[in-house]
């Protein structure tokens, strides 16, 4: 039976925690459940624009600095592994 690692904290979680508020908190910012947000931090879903700019107001960031390119680019070879197999 093997172990399960837990992943590397995704940039979005990271600053969150830096803020010190829960996914709760940014969630009822947002109008949206704390599933939701989970869903989107944890890169399984992603926002549309205008979530995504909410979201990098409450951080006080950029989008990008959420969503740096290479995570993209990872989920996308992740996505075509998965797809080829």
């Amino acid at each position: 039976m093997r172990a399960l690692r837990a992943s590397e904290p995704t940039e979005l979680a990271k600053r969150r925690c830096a803020t010190g508020m829960r996914q709760q908190d940014i969630a009822k910012k947002l109008g949206i459940s704390q599933g939701r947000y989970s869903t989107i931090e944890n890169e399984k879903t992603t926002p549309d624009v205008v979530l995504a700019q909410r979201i990098a107001e409450i951080l006080k960031c950029k989008v990008a600095d959420l969503w740096p390119r290479r995570s993209r680019r990872a989920r996308t070879t992740r996505a075509a592994k998965a797809v080829a197999a």
